[in-house]
């Protein structure tokens, strides 16, 4: 199966946004032995490395470097190419395409050049590179991940002043786009039935299809460190997102005051890079650990007590939860965090929605070593079983071949 690959930056086993797309490559060239060629931005994020793990599992076209944009500045760039896109959005329905944050005509260019002298079975694309092909003639694949409208309403609804009405607008643009752009692809891959649902209501027609996002199985395992932290939880995410930031401040504010109560030598670490500067202030308490960037994620999950993911705003699926699940953590979350996850509370993890019960099944936690080692080899035997990148790429390229032979959707 010959395929072409277009990403708005070089697929990395390192950076979440990209991940999935490296790690269906790297199965879908050693297990189906497909030949893959990728064209893609490059971001100031891409290290040389990067590329190199890459090269091992296709051919890579030079990437087009990617300029980094302050958010004012990417919103003019974006209008302005807008206005340069203006018939051919207008064409496709949409008055105003956000995701011409990414347009470049040399991309154009690059994309045309690469179909002319090749021929592909199939072009798969994400979210963010869609516009470029949806005119394309050849079966295609676009991977949103995750419902963005719902994703910026949430933000909308938990938002004050001028952030509120910025994400209310990004919601009636990506809602648009992803109504009148999705449906022009063979297969839009979701990563939750819920998200799923989200599309198809917004228009029937989105041929979605629901592949969840996997596990590094032999990375993310067991380890038994030499220092354990006790009593601690940990929280991990970008820590610079919105998200991440709203979740934070009600776990802090609503939570981790009955947890402390309980057990006053509690320890919470939130480990992840670009913290914003409300969650570097949270560092003034002694209870709490602001790490940054972390160069191995593993070292600190293995000496945490409880893995916590507090998300009451989210979309998709969580690969951090994916990710504590195959270390066999044990985890509290929310229904949010545990969206596409097939999982039954109280086995695998704790699902806790109310302030109480959040705080009730930490404490529970922290006092029962039995239930935590319990919980956590049953979230690492249902990884194994459902979540590994092998499983879920053999389910991808199923998908694909049923594409390319015209098979029933």
């Amino acid at each position: 199966m010959n395929i072409l690959i277009i990403s708005h930056d070089i697929p990395s086993p390192t950076f979440s946004d990209t991940l999935p797309v490296y790690h269906f490559i790297k199965h879908l060239f050693i297990e189906h032995q497909c030949n893959i060629k990728v064209l893609s931005f490059a971001s100031s994020k891409v290290s040389v490395n990067d590329i190199d793990n890459l090269n091992k599992y296709c051919s890579i076209e030079k990437p087009i470097p990617y300029k980094d944009r302050s958010f004012f500045s990417n919103i003019l760039f974006t209008i302005k190419n807008n206005l340069l896109n203006l018939i051919s959005n207008l064409k496709m329905g949409i008055l105003f395409n956000i995701l011409d944050c990414y347009y470049s005509l040399e991309m154009k260019h690059r994309i045309y050049d690469i179909l002319q002298m090749n021929e592909f079975d199939l072009i798969f694309s994400t979210r963010q590179m869609a516009s470029y092909i949806s005119d394309v003639p050849i079966p295609k694949v676009v991977q949103p991940f995750d419902a963005v409208h719902e994703w910026h309403a949430q933000l909308c609804r938990s938002a004050k002043g001028i952030s509120k009405c910025i994400h209310y607008i990004l919601y009636v643009f990506t809602k648009s786009y992803e109504r009148k752009l999705l449906n022009r692809f063979d297969a839009c891959l979701m990563v939750t039935e819920n998200d799923k649902m989200l599309l198809k209501k917004i228009n029937a027609d989105i041929n979605c299809y629901v592949i969840p996002n996997g596990v590094n199985i032999s990375y993310f395992m067991p380890i038994e460190a030499d220092e354990k932290i006790f009593p601690s939880i940990a929280y991990v995410s970008d820590m610079s997102g919105r998200h991440a930031i709203e979740n934070i401040r009600n776990f802090y504010a609503h939570i981790f005051p009955l947890i402390k109560s309980a057990i006053p030598d509690i320890k919470l670490y939130l480990i992840g890079r670009n913290p914003a500067m409300e969650i570097l202030k949270l560092s003034s308490d002694n209870s709490v650990v602001v790490t940054g960037y972390v160069d191995d994620i593993r070292l600190y999950l293995s000496r945490m007590t409880v893995f916590i993911a507090p998300m009451i705003i989210g979309t998709g699926i969580k690969n951090k939860v994916l990710e504590a699940m195959a270390m066999a953590k044990p985890i509290v979350t929310t229904s949010i965090g545990v969206q596409g996850i097939d999982v039954i509370t109280g086995r695998d993890l704790i699902v806790a929605n109310t302030i109480n019960e959040f705080a009730d099944s930490v404490i529970m936690l922290l006092n029962d070593e039995e239930q935590r080692k319990s919980l956590g080899l049953n979230a690492r035997k249902l990884i194994e079983e459902k979540y590994s990148w092998n499983a879920i790429t053999n389910e991808l390229y199923s998908l694909f071949n049923d594409i390319i032979n015209k098979l029933p959707k």
